[in-house]
């Protein structure tokens, strides 16, 4: 069990690897293309620019804006808090939900769940 700032930390670098594993199960260049929105190449581990981009294609058109919006935060939000230096056990909750939330997401668009 998680009891100190070192602990809470570790678990948010293994919600990381998680995310960046989904990302890279999903991701797909060629359908999903190689840069991002600002032209910036993707890296083989840049899971929020790989799933930004898997969203934006796989929830095209404007009927499924608010998807993206949430699917996107989602992602942020796990990404944040798991560079968080000072974290705390409340940090800690929320990563892992927020992990869990863009994994059951994408799950729901994989037919997964």
């Amino acid at each position: 069990m998680a009891k100190n700032e070192g602990d809470f930390q570790q678990i948010g670098l293994l919600c990381r690897e998680v995310i960046i594993s989904l990302a890279q199960a999903v991701y797909n260049p060629e359908l999903h293309g190689t840069k991002d929105e600002k032209g910036t190449v993707i890296g083989k581990t840049d899971a929020v620019k790989m799933i930004g981009n898997y969203i934006n294609v796989r929830l095209a058109g404007s009927s499924n804006e608010e998807l993206r919006v949430y699917a996107k935060a989602t992602n942020k939000l796990a990404n944040l808090l798991t560079h968080k230096r000072n974290a705390e056990k409340q940090d800690m909750l929320l990563n892992v939900s927020a992990t869990m939330a863009l994994i059951n997401f994408i799950g729901i668009l994989e037919n997964k769940l």
